[in-house]
C-alpha cells in the first residue's frame, strides 16, 4: 500500500518512559518494510529538521501532511507515525486529527506492529489538555489493579459497602431489603403439584402474584427507605436493582468480569427467574413520545425534588355507533407519586396542556427584564466548570470505547465541539449545544417560539428563559434564567 511517513523531530508531549527508543524516521521505514508498504514521502523530508512552532504553538509539519491529500496530486495513502505523541499534543487534538486525516483519504498507523492503532497508543502516552500523561497513566493502572482484584470502585449498589479488605460486603438491613424487592416482584409461588400429585411444583414465583416497579417504589418510600444516593425510590431505580448482577456476586468494572467475587444477596435461581419475568414484560417499543413534552428537563417535584417526567397514556373506547376511537393523553408526573392511590398526594401530577399553559402564564407575569435566578437557586457557583468536568469524563469514557473497537472515532467530534464551546465561555443549556447562540434575547420573541408548534424550538426557548420550575399538586414556582433584554 502507498504510505506517507510523518513525525515530529522534537515531540515533547510523551511521558518520559514512553519516549521512542528508536529514531522516529528509522521506525517509520522499518514498519513499511515489515508490512510491505511503499513509502513514497516523509514529512518533514529527511534531513529537514526545522520544527519551530507557529504563533499558536503548532508545528508546521502537520499542514504539509494535509496538503499531500488535499493538493492537486492528492491520493489516498497510509500515514505511518512513530507513535501518537508525534501527531498530537493531547488526546483531544489526536481525535480531531485522526478524524481529519480519515476524512481526506488517509489511514493512520503507529510504527509498532504490535500496537498500530493511534487511539489505543494515545491512551498510554497522552492526556486531556493541561493534564499530565504520567499521572493519568498511574491513576488508570491503580484503578485497573483494583478491578483485577475485584475491589470496590466508585459507588457500590444498594445493599453493599466496601469492607475492611476493600471488597464489596453486605450492609445489614439493606441486604434484607434487596431480597424483599426480588420477592415482591416475583410474588408467592403457585402451589402446583406434579402430574401424579406427589411432586411439588415450582418453588419460585413467576411474577403473576407479584407487584410492579411503581408499587415496589411506593412501598419502599412509605417505609422510609432511601436509595444509596439518599433519594426516594423511583420505578427506574427498582428496575435497575432487579437487573444488577452484582446481587449474585458478579463483579463488572473496567471491562473485567469476575463471577462469585463477593457474597451474593440473592440466590442465583431467584435472580434468573426475575430476568425471565423482566423479559416477558418488556414493552414493545414505539416511537418515543418525549418530543411532545416542551417542558422536558425543566420540572422538579416541589414535594420530593425528583425530576417530573412526561407520561403518555393511550385510551381506547367504542362509540354508540360502534366505531372505535383511540387517543393519547399527555401528563407530567413525579415518579414517586403513588400509583392509582385514593389517598391525596402532594407529588406533581398534571395534564400536560394545563401545566404548559400555567408555566406560560407565570412567564407572562415576569417583568420585561427577567431577573436573575431567585434565592432558591442562587448558589454563587458557576455551573460551567462542573459541566466541563462532566463532559471531559464522558469524552474519556467514549474515547476508551472507540479505542477498543466499540464505535467510530467520528462520533467523538460533536462532544469535542461542545467541550470547546464551554471552554470558550459559551454555556450549553443542554446536550444539543448552546441555545443562547441560536435564540434571540427578546422576551416577546422567545415567548412566541415557546408557544409555537415546533416542540424542539419551543423547548430551546423555554430553556433560555427558565432555569427550573418546581411543581406541586396544584402550585408551581418558576425560576427564571439570567436576564433577557427589554424588547425595544
Amino acid at each position: 500500500m502507498r504510505a506517507v511517513g510523518y513525525y515530529n523531530p522534537q515531540p515533547s508531549n510523551a511521558a518520559p518512559d514512553h519516549s521512542a527508543q528508536e529514531d522516529p524516521l528509522a521506525a517509520i521505514k522499518r514498519y513499511c518494510v515489515e508490512e510491505l508498504h511503499q513509502l513514497v514521502t516523509v514529512v518533514p523530508p529527511e534531513g529537514a529538521l526545522d520544527a519551530s512552532p507557529d504563533a499558536s504553538g503548532n508545528w508546521g509539519g502537520y499542514s504539509k501532511l494535509v496538503e499531500l491529500f488535499t493538493g492537486p496530486d492528492g491520493r489516498p495513502a497510509l500515514v505511518v507515525i512513530p507513535d501518537s505523541s508525534h501527531l498530537a499534543a493531547d488526546l483531544e487534538q489526536l481525535v480531531r486529527r485522526v478524524i481529519e486525516i480519515e476524512a481526506i483519504g488517509g489511514t493512520i498507523r503507529c510504527a509498532d506492529v504490535d500496537a498500530p492503532d493511534p487511539l489505543q497508543d494515545g491512551l498510554s502516552r497522552l492526556a486531556l489538555p493541561g493534564r499530565a500523561p504520567e499521572r493519568q497513566r498511574r491513576i488508570r493502572e491503580a484503578i485497573l489493579s483494583k478491578a483485577i482484584r475485584g475491589e470496590a470502585l466508585g459507588r457500590l449498589p444498594f445493599g453493599y459497602r466496601a469492607g475492611a479488605d476493600g471488597m464489596p460486603a453486605p450492609v445489614p438491613g439493606e441486604a434484607e431489603i434487596v431480597a424483599h424487592i426480588f420477592d415482591w416482584y416475583l410474588g408467592e409461588p403457585e402451589a402446583n403439584q406434579g402430574a401424579d400429585g406427589d411432586e411439588p411444583g415450582d418453588q419460585l414465583g413467576d411474577g403473576s402474584g407479584g407487584i410492579g416497579f411503581r408499587r415496589i417504589a411506593a412501598r419502599l418510600n412509605e417505609q422510609g427507605v432511601m436509595t444509596r444516593s439518599g433519594n426516594r425510590w423511583s420505578p427506574v431505580a427498582v428496575a435497575g436493582l432487579l437487573r444488577n448482577r452484582a446481587y449474585i456476586g458478579t463483579y463488572s468494572r473496567q471491562g473485567i468480569r469476575l463471577v462469585t467475587n463477593h457474597p451474593p444477596l440473592v440466590d442465583r435461581a431467584v435472580f434468573n427467574r426475575a430476568q425471565e419475568v423482566l423479559r416477558t414484560r418488556q414493552p414493545s417499543r414505539r416511537s418515543p413520545k418525549s418530543s411532545r413534552f416542551r417542558l422536558r428537563g425543566l420540572l422538579r417535584c416541589a414535594q420530593c425534588g425528583s425530576g417530573v417526567h412526561g407520561v403518555t397514556r393511550a385510551r381506547r373506547w367504542t362509540r354508540a355507533d360502534g366505531t372505535e376511537v383511540a387517543r393519547d393523553y399527555l401528563y407530567y408526573e413525579c415518579p414517586a407519586r403513588p400509583p392509582r392511590s385514593d389517598k391525596p398526594s402532594n407529588h406533581a401530577a398534571w395534564r400536560a396542556e394545563d401545566l404548559e399553559a400555567a408555566v406560560m402564564g407565570e412567564l407572562e407575569k415576569l417583568p420585561p427584564a427577567v431577573p436573575r435566578s431567585s434565592s432558591r437557586t442562587i448558589t454563587g457557583e458557576d455551573p460551567a466548570p462542573a459541566r466541563l468536568r462532566a463532559l471531559e469524563r464522558e469524552f474519556m469514557r467514549r474515547y476508551r470505547e472507540v479505542a477498543h473497537g466499540r464505535g467510530r472515532v467520528q462520533t467523538l467530534g460533536p462532544l469535542l465541539d461542545e467541550i470547546e464551546r464551554l471552554r470558550s465561555g459559551g454555556y450549553p443549556a443542554g446536550p444539543g449545544g448552546s441555545d443562547a447562540a441560536e435564540l434571540p434575547s427578546d422576551r416577546d420573541e422567545l415567548m412566541r417560539r415557546a408557544a409555537g408548534d415546533d416542540i424542539e424550538e419551543a423547548r430551546r426557548a423555554l430553556r433560555q428563559m427558565i432555569a427550573r420550575a418546581d411543581v406541586g399538586a396544584s402550585e408551581i414556582e418558576v425560576t427564571p434564567r439570567g436576564e433577557i433584554a427589554d424588547p425595544v
